[in-house]
């Protein structure tokens, strides 16, 4: 499966450029974000990114970073295999239980 082996080691695949320049970004938001400059979102729109689409980018990447610090801050496990609106059922569920 793609999603595996990108997620393993992207860098070994034979990507088109516009999509490793994409995982670099990711990359660099997940761990140094504050290191962003211009030149890497130049870098991006000269591979054909568009702007509405790195601020998609910065978007998901920015909730994934979320969700796992705030998860990892409240050593909480995340089922991968549930939706979001699975799990914010049962965190009503049981905010509800413990209202009553």
């Amino acid at each position: 499966m793609i999603a595996v082996q990108v997620a393993e080691n992207w860098r070994s695949l034979d990507l088109p450029r516009k999509e490793q320049s994409m995982l670099e970004y990711v990359k660099k938001i997940t761990l140094t974000a504050t290191s962003i400059t211009k030149d890497d979102l130049d870098g991006l729109r000269s591979v054909s990114w568009t702007d509405r689409e790195i601020l998609d980018i910065a978007l998901v990447s920015a909730y994934y970073c979320f969700r796992c610090r705030l998860a990892d801050g409240l050593c909480v496990e995340l089922d991968d295999d549930r939706t979001d609106e699975e799990l914010l059922e049962e965190i009503e569920r049981r905010r509800l239980t413990v209202i009553r």
